[in-house]
């Protein structure tokens, strides 16, 4: 959220809409992801063990009058465990 909200109003990466949003105005984890609007992060937890967590990161950019509406949401990658709900994170910006 915070790496889009620093960027230049006029960034064309905030031009694109991203991934589709559900009905509930979540980010729609069952859709394809958006290669331009996704993002796999590891995160390192024991180097001794070598073991990590990957996390999927996935955002929306949407217009409503004159606010960009931006919508993350993060979700832990590895389908073979148990899956929690995604944490969605929403933030309206002034347009250019």
């Amino acid at each position: 959220m915070e790496e889009l909200k620093s960027r230049s109003p006029d960034d064309p990466l905030l031009s694109h809409p991203g991934n589709p949003l559900a009905p509930d105005g979540t980010i729609d984890f069952d859709a394809s992801p958006d290669g331009l609007a996704s993002t796999t992060t590891l995160l390192q937890l024991n180097k001794t063990y070598d073991s990590q967590l990957a996390f999927e990161t996935r955002w929306n950019i949407s217009t409503t009058g004159n606010k960009r509406i931006i919508t993350v949401a993060t979700r832990k990658a590895d389908r073979t465990t148990l899956q929690f709900h995604p944490v969605n994170l929403k933030m309206a910006l002034s347009s250019p």
